[in-house]
């Protein structure tokens, strides 16, 4: 199966840029048998250049959820399928980036259509999408939008699929299972008993000490991954690795957590990006002389609990920049004295009214993030059909966890949860979930505010 998608964006980085819109359009090779278009709020201003070439402005996309949002759906959609793109790498880069700042791993096997062309329809002029699509007689509609490519894209492949065949145009995708070679201790019986659910694994030495845990949304494809030739474990790490235990979490969320905890726990030699992640860094917001408000990213202050935090100064400045753009701040004002210039813009107005509206947009930016100092219950899906997992969160500490079958109104949630340890990492985990999730929002997860019920 063969996932065409096309992707509109900020920019050419996907380090400095965010997706605007996407479409997939699975294809057999023959026909269309599945289309996902959406809008996506990208956390970056929109360029002027890049407005008038797509047409998407920051007003279209309003509504629209983040990546976040869609990324479940997304993921499931595309990861066992070939991803085919004209310039994969460009749409690639930016799905593939996007994933692994949520930690969702996705690597399936890519196509491009710009070699499959090529291959398919020697000599022509340009391959260029609008001019080889033109050649061979594809009416593109809605140019440079996500939808109109994405559907010029899976005729141009389909056409190409059917001149080269089935074979050929798998092998130019490199779609062969990767070879992996498996601790001595273990054989292929053993990773396939791993359940292909979400939770966390256990690599263990002879003597049951913990050398390794991980996550997982897959646990069977994770581990395999571990063993991979080209990007597994060495020779001396695979021998001592004598089994594999595993504890199935139901969702993400339960298994980041988990996680967490078995790293404190334990400590084990080989998690390193694991250790020491608490929040270090905090957006904070503050008065001037002149009764403005301002927001900054600085490193966080031990036991001020004011601010908005984050493991890492990269995620405090990106989630700022959103901020901005999702609440219509004067980026110039947000952060000094200035205007900004921009036509329209507050910050053109005399005061005090531009100190009143700013101030309002500041103080609701932030009080997004209030909910997290109260008690709030997260649910999600459980580790089978009907099951709920319950997380307790109080002043944005993790109390802790459980899963619930048929939970009545009046059932007490301390006789489901099982405590923990209040630490760092799960603060962490906690307050990033709370950045991109909110009490009412309809999806996998579902909060309430416990002093509200």
């Amino acid at each position: 199966m063969f996932a065409i998608v096309d992707i509109e964006t900020t920019g050419g980085n996907p380090t400095a840029a965010g997706i605007t819109e996407i479409c997939v359009v699975v294809t057999d090779g023959k026909k269309v048998l599945q289309v996902f278009e959406s809008l996506i709020q990208p956390g970056y201003p929109i360029p002027r250049g890049i407005v008038s070439l797509t047409g998407i402005s920051e007003a279209m996309l309003k509504d629209a959820p983040v990546f976040a949002g869609i990324a479940a759906e997304l993921h499931h959609l595309l990861h066992d399928k070939i991803f085919v793109a004209h310039n994969v790498n460009f749409d690639f880069g930016f799905i593939q980036s996007a994933f692994a700042k949520l930690d969702m791993d996705f690597h399936p096997a890519k196509l491009c259509t710009v070699k499959l062309s090529r291959k398919a329809f020697p000599g022509k002029r340009s391959y260029s999408l609008g001019e080889i699509c033109s050649s061979v007689g594809i009416s593109i509609q809605n140019r440079h939008r996500a939808g109109g490519d994405a559907f010029a894209t899976s005729e141009l492949f389909n056409l190409c699929y059917e001149k080269l065949g089935s074979a050929q145009v798998i092998k130019m995708a490199h779609a062969t299972k990767r070879k992996v070679v498996l601790p001595p201790a273990l054989t292929e019986e053993d990773i396939s008993r791993l359940p292909d659910s979400p939770g966390v694994y256990f690599f263990k030495n002879q003597q049951g000490k913990i050398l390794y845990t991980g996550k997982a949304n897959n646990i069977q494809k994770r581990v395999r991954q571990h063993f991979d030739v080209k990007r597994g474990k060495t020779a001396l790490q695979l021998e001592k690795i004598d089994r594999i235990d595993f504890e199935t979490c139901g969702n993400e969320l339960v298994s980041l957590l988990t996680e967490a905890v078995a790293i404190h726990e334990h400590w084990p030699e080989w998690n390193v990006s694991g250790k020491h992640v608490g929040n270090k860094y905090a957006i904070y917001q503050y008065p001037t002389q002149s009764g403005m408000l301002r927001l900054q990213t600085e490193k966080h202050r031990k036991g001020n609990t004011s601010g908005i935090p984050f493991p890492r100064f990269k995620d405090a400045k990106q989630t700022l920049g959103k901020l901005i753009v999702q609440h219509k701040i004067c980026p110039v004002l947000a952060r000094a004295e200035g205007l900004c210039h921009t036509p329209g813009c507050y910050c053109g107005s005399e005061n005090p009214e531009r100190t009143t509206l700013h101030n309002q947009r500041v103080e609701e930016a932030v009080h997004q993030f209030q909910h997290q100092k109260n008690q709030m219950l997260i649910t999600g899906p459980g580790r089978v059909i009907n099951e709920k997992s319950l997380i307790l969160v109080e002043n944005g500490a993790v109390v802790g966890w459980g899963f619930s079958l048929g939970m009545k109104e009046n059932t007490a949630i301390d006789s489901i949860i099982k405590h923990k340890p209040d630490i760092p990492e799960t603060r962490a985990i906690i307050s990033g979930f709370f950045r991109q999730h909110q009490p009412g929002d309809s999806g996998m997860y579902q909060i309430k505010n416990m002093h509200n019920h």
